[in-house]
């Protein structure tokens, strides 16, 4: 069994809970063990990158999250009656958590932006105001290519990922859902709170269970590395999302979640590129940088 294994803080007791792994709608997420604590190094302020190999992708905390959700606000019944109760008390356990807005949260995946040009052959751009990205999940650190810090020994990459690009404009369910199923990203968003309520209506909601549901989504676009982090605010929401963070970014109210490996979900079109493929380019690329590097140096003591 794969497991999740979310360790506890200084304050906060590890009591850990086996969750049976389940298909919920289109969102899955396979068997793991979780620490009711649900952070690791909360408040230390190292930088960004150095969670990366030891906490997990913002698509398992959006699972959970979605399934408490639903479980408090009583949608979703005939789905919900089919799922394990552990994944089921897992999901209220998140969703507390985050409903209390209490100004923390998580890093989570590595994330590529590149610019629209680098559009795969065969895959069209979405209408609207879209990043393409790449993901790293469960990347195992960073290494330096030509200056450049790049991810390396990464389980999953998945690309080509469209993230929605409105700053501090708020996520809205879809036909399709309210995340992308591969990553956890948000896959609209829209500028207006009030047509916000409006499409969280169309979804079941009441106006009042919307209000609670609103969460924001910061810094996508540009290009370069990022590690995406979900927060809870009272201004950003429940399930806050950032890309707004490089790798060498600090923030104190940020922890690890690590997670067990989630099923790609390459039915949605992506192109999961193999790691030793994807590695074995990006090794040479260091070794090129490295030998180049010892030749300037051999030339300078030419000339000494």
């Amino acid at each position: 069994m794969q497991t999740l294994i979310i360790m506890a803080t200084a304050t906060a007791p590890s009591e850990l809970m086996e969750v049976a792994g389940a298909r919920y709608g289109t969102l899955a997420l396979p068997p793991m063990t979780l620490d009711r604590a649900l952070y690791s190094g909360l408040g230390t302020r190292d930088q960004a990158h150095t969670f990366v190999g030891k906490t997990g992708p913002l698509l398992a905390k959006a699972i959970l999250y979605i399934t408490g959700r639903d479980r408090a606000n009583e949608l979703n019944k005939e789905l919900m009656a089919n799922l394990p109760e552990s994944f089921k008390k897992a999901g209220d356990l998140v969703y507390a958590e985050c409903q209390a807005r209490e100004g923390r949260g998580h890093w989570h995946d590595l994330v590529e932006f590149l610019p629209r040009s680098h559009t795969p052959k065969g895959h069209s751009q979405p209408e609207g105001d879209y990043a393409l990205t790449r993901w790293f999940k469960y990347s195992k650190g960073m290494k330096e290519v030509n200056g450049v810090l790049k991810p390396f020994d990464a389980e999953e990459i998945v690309f080509p990922v469209w993230v929605p690009t409105g700053n501090e404009w708020f996520a809205v369910p879809t036909k399709d859902g309210l995340v992308d199923p591969r990553t956890g990203s948000y896959l609209e968003l829209v500028k207006d709170k009030e047509t916000a309520i409006q499409r969280y209506a169309k979804a079941g909601f009441t106006q009042g269970q919307a209000e609670q549901e609103l969460s924001r989504q910061r810094g996508a676009g540009g290009e370069g590395i990022r590690v995406v982090c979900s927060c809870s605010y009272r201004f950003d929401g429940p399930l806050g999302v950032s890309f707004n963070y490089v790798p060498w970014g600090r923030f104190r109210g940020l922890g690890s979640f690590p997670a067990s490996r989630l099923a790609s979900g390459a039915s949605r079109g992506s192109e999961v590129v193999p790691r030793v493929e994807y590695n074995s380019v990006l090794d040479r690329a260091y070794q090129a940088e490295q030998e180049l590097a010892r030749l300037k140096a051999a030339g300078r003591r030419l000339f000494e």
